[in-house]
């Protein structure tokens, strides 16, 4: 969790396959770690993101992720986090991320 909430490209591709072998609680620390990240490699954790809510139970969805999935945060965290991530997210390029991104950021708001 650590290394994915640090961003680092290669763990947050594992993500997927750890998420459909996780449980409540384990589900929600992916989801926080892959949170966390988003402000360092928005990129590498929109990748991994479903943009479809059907298939949510067995995939990382966008709303989980980018809804501010913190447990009790601070107003100044979360003003902070909310400024981080929605620039990085808005500095994303890729087009065939762009649609992703998009939603990310309606989240976000």
């Amino acid at each position: 969790m650590k290394r994915i909430a640090e961003g680092q490209a290669e763990w947050v591709a594992l993500a997927p396959a750890l998420y459909m072998g996780t449980d409540a609680g384990d589900s929600d620390d992916l989801e926080i770690a892959l949170a966390t990240a988003l402000p360092k490699n928005a990129v590498a954790v929109l990748s991994d993101l479903n943009p479809s809510k059907a298939d949510g139970a067995s995939s990382l969805r966008i709303d989980h992720v980018c809804g501010v999935p913190f447990i009790e945060p601070t107003d100044a965290f979360v003003k902070a986090y909310l400024l981080q991530s929605t620039k990085a997210v808005k500095a994303v390029k890729d087009e065939k991320l762009l649609p992703v991104a998009r939603q990310c950021l309606s989240y976000l708001k």
